[in-house]
């Protein structure tokens, strides 16, 4: 018989050993789902929306230090009064941690006033606790939470990250407006120097787009020579000199130009 009862002793100690392997196991499965989500939410600091959100949380959880410890001093005292004015009359209060129950269920609304109605003071200490707790606490709380809110969001689209992604989106939205712009420009500019440079090798008799840089360019000045035919069929082809309303100082300067290039030219 004692044998009997030593195996079935060691049977249960191996099954509450796999039972506490379980229970550890499930804990660190728990572990590892809540740093998964402290994960994803640090990764939704690329949407601003979802970034603010995120922000208010955690900054929200930095100012509830000060406001959790008023609040565990005022919740134990009214905790303990309870188990100290009811406790000896209503199962709800007879223990510390049945009375802590009890102002829990005060506080979400599922406690029943009727188990202590009838005892001395139970009106004071319930809407005391309603009013103190519930109304004032509760209420710091949530405008803990706004004001929090209400500064991520003012700073949340002016961050380094959210500018920077802005600025992306800005930039791949427009870029392809932007390409086909510059290019008409510079086709554009393309046709009329092709057209110009037609007109002038027309002019002074030769085609002056198969001019190489050297041909018209010497240590960075136009050559003499090709400036000077360009300028003299200009001031032929072009009446506006001879007008009667032409600037004559406009004239002169290019009859100045003219000379200076025939005395480099010479």
């Amino acid at each position: 018989m004692s044998e009997k009862y030593q195996d079935v002793d060691a049977v249960v100690r191996e099954l509450n050993k796999v039972a506490a392997l379980t229970n550890a196991l499930n804990i660190v499965g728990a572990i590892a789902i809540f740093q998964l989500g402290l994960f994803t939410i640090r990764q939704l600091s690329f949407h601003p929306q979802l970034n603010v959100l995120a922000r208010t949380v955690v900054n929200s959880l930095r100012q509830f230090r000060d406001f959790v410890f008023v609040f565990l001093i005022i919740f134990i005292t009214f905790t303990s009064m309870g188990n100290v004015l009811f406790g000896g009359q209503v199962h709800e209060f007879s223990t510390a941690a049945l009375s802590r129950e009890a102002c829990m269920d005060m506080l979400f609304g599922t406690f029943n006033f009727n188990t202590i109605v009838t005892i001395r003071g139970s009106s004071l200490f319930y809407w005391g606790y309603m009013t103190i707790v519930s109304l004032i606490l509760l209420n710091m709380m949530l405008a803990i939470v706004m004001e929090t809110y209400k500064a991520m969001s003012k700073d949340g689209y002016q961050g380094e990250i959210n500018v920077l992604l802005a600025t992306r989106i800005s930039y791949i939205y427009r870029y392809p407006w932007q390409f086909l712009i510059k290019h008409l420009k510079a086709f554009s500019k393309y046709v009329v120097r092709q057209m110009g440079c037609g007109k002038d090798g027309h002019s002074m008799e030769m085609e002056s787009s198969k001019l190489s840089h050297s041909d018209v360019i010497v240590n960075g000045k136009f050559r003499p020579p090709v400036l000077l035919m360009v300028l003299k069929k200009k001031l032929k082809d072009d009446g506006a000199y001879f007008d009667d309303d032409a600037d004559p100082d406009a004239f002169a300067r290019l009859l100045s130009l003219l000379c200076s290039l025939r005395q480099g030219n010479d």
